[in-house]
């Protein structure tokens, strides 16, 4: 009788987690399809592995010229644009930004569940929701990158080790050689779960067993797509990449300086800090405390798994690469810290569950508030972003070359695609019969030496009175030199921003160059 009621309410609580996870899923679709950028292009990165996955399709294999170093995405972005059968390269993209949408949102399974090893459905689900309907990770699922699955693969790879099951350790560690794939920086992910897995696990003749049979299916797993890395571009993306960034990092203990460690941390912590708000910050602090008031030896991988994949976000903030994404990979740790924290809120409140709905909806509003307020900064305000895709169509029609814009100058090669699709990457054709960047990034210190050492690709220069442009650059928008040929201005009015392209008259900057360089010789 007794194992017969114990099983209705296994049963009942089964239930009850796919309707909980139906609503978070529900909700976490609904949202990012409202903020869907339809009408938009992918750009920056995601335009790369959009070039990718096209190219495997077009020419039913992986292309051996050429290929972005983490090609995991893409690869598995092909899958489906082989399903899908479209004649333009626009209709493609939103279906890479949909898939990415709904791998984000599904994420919030294996958190879900990771969360329910530690404290009771109803917390468990406000802290999934946490993920969910965070502001950020919506944003990042709209934009057609690597970040989506990355977690995906690690957050179930997590929940598969947390089993301690034989079986399941080795699916984690397939999981893991998966996520690796797809971005290098999944390698500290696998040394991290080595180090949960001997931890939590006595050292026998099994674990030691189970862990090497593990290892071996990672690189199994990872060595193929390895060696084909290396014989296409020289670097495997994974353990050649990390050696480099530790060479590449080495001259500041050489030479006494600490300056990019203290900045990788400065940025870190403020980086952290800022992914707090607007929903984190209330839970993740008193989670804290909670940890390590109740600690247990079986909660150590979340010390463990938040120290190691700090390193890859330390290194990148050392460079410095300014994004708080290398951050997002955490977000399970939170949203179990935010659990306890919420289980500890509410142990001794009567009417739990209205005060609980009424968080889930405080979330989803602030989260909303967020995003709207953030959204112009994030550049996915539509309005501006069309505004942006029309400059862009437009300096194309007289433009061959142009300086790198930091807003416009995402839309710039996306519009020199052609409208026939699909075609192999090494044949994409521009109006100079050349697949090259329209963008020239302005690294010298001044406009002179920018032009002279780009005179063979640089026509026209763009500039605005807002973006964060290099000084010499930034300068031209009010004092106008006598070389440089106003022949187009444009202006959003709702934002006061307008911007200015010159043609370069090259016989005037020439005569000019060298009477500054004459002075400069005397």
């Amino acid at each position: 009788m007794n194992s017969l009621i114990l099983s209705r309410i296994e049963t009942c609580k089964k239930y009850q987690d796919v309707f909980f996870l139906f609503i978070l899923i529900s909700v976490g679709l609904v949202l990012r399809f409202v903020y869907f950028p339809y009408d938009l292009p992918v750009v920056v990165d995601a335009k790369k592995y959009f070039l990718y996955a096209a190219d495997v399709i077009t020419l039913g294999q992986l292309p051996n010229s050429w290929m972005p170093i983490n090609n995991g995405w893409p690869i598995f972005l092909s899958f489906w644009f082989s399903i899908i059968k479209l004649d333009d390269p626009f209709g493609y993209m939103q279906i890479q930004k949909i898939v990415s949408v709904i791998i984000s949102t599904i994420t919030v399974i294996p958190i879900y569940y990771i969360c329910r090893k530690f404290i009771k459905q109803k917390y468990a689900f406000i802290a999934s929701a946490l993920f969910a309907l965070d502001p950020r990770i919506l944003y990042n699922s709209l934009l057609g990158a690597t970040d989506p699955l990355y977690i995906f693969l690690g957050a179930t790879s997590l929940l598969f080790l947390l089993k301690n099951n034989r079986k399941f350790i080795l699916i984690s560690f397939a999981l893991a050689g998966f996520c690796t794939i797809i971005r290098g920086e999944g390698i500290f992910f696998f040394f991290a779960i080595i180090i949960i897995y001997l931890i939590q696990n006595k050292i026998t003749k099994k674990s030691i067993l189970t862990i090497l049979s593990s290892i071996g299916l990672f690189f199994v797993i990872l060595l193929p797509i390895m060696i084909f890395r290396i014989e296409t571009v020289g670097n495997d993306g994974i353990f050649i990449r990390t050696a480099t960034s530790l060479v590449a990092t080495s001259p500041i203990a050489n030479d006494q300086s600490y300056f990019k460690l203290f900045q990788s941390f400065e940025i870190f912590f403020k980086y952290l800090g800022w992914i707090m708000i607007p929903n984190l910050i209330f839970f993740v602090p008193f989670g804290i405390v909670q940890y390590f008031k109740n600690w247990k030896k079986e909660n150590n991988f979340i010390i463990i798994f938040f120290v190691v994949m700090t390193l890859p976000s330390l290194y990148a903030y050392s460079v410095p690469a300014l994004d708080t994404r290398y951050l997002y990979f955490l977000f399970p740790i939170f949203c179990i810290l935010s659990g306890l924290a919420i289980q500890r809120y509410f142990l001794k409140i009567k009417n739990q569950n209205y005060i609980l709905v009424g968080i889930l909806i405080g979330i989803l509003f602030s989260s909303i508030l967020f995003y709207e307020f953030k959204k112009d900064d994030w550049r996915i305000d539509k309005k501006y972003e069309d505004e942006y895709l029309k400059i862009s169509q437009e300096i194309l029609e007289f433009s061959e070359g142009i300086n790198h814009h930091p807003t416009i100058g995402r839309y710039l090669d996306v519009e020199r695609l052609p409208n026939q699709w699909p075609i192999p990457h090494n044949e994409i054709i521009t109006k100079n019969n050349v697949l090259k960047s329209n963008t020239i990034l302005p690294q010298q210190n001044s406009l002179n030496e920018f032009i002279q050492q780009n005179k063979e690709s640089l026509t026209h220069i763009v500039v605005d009175n807002k973006s964060d442009l290099p000084k010499f650059l930034f300068e031209i928008y009010e004092n106008e030199m006598k070389f440089l040929d106003l022949v187009y201005e444009y202006e959003i009015k709702q934002k006061g921003e307008k911007f200015k392209v010159f043609k370069i008259n090259y016989d005037e900057f020439n005569i000019i160059y060298e009477q500054e360089m004459g002075l400069g010789r005397k």
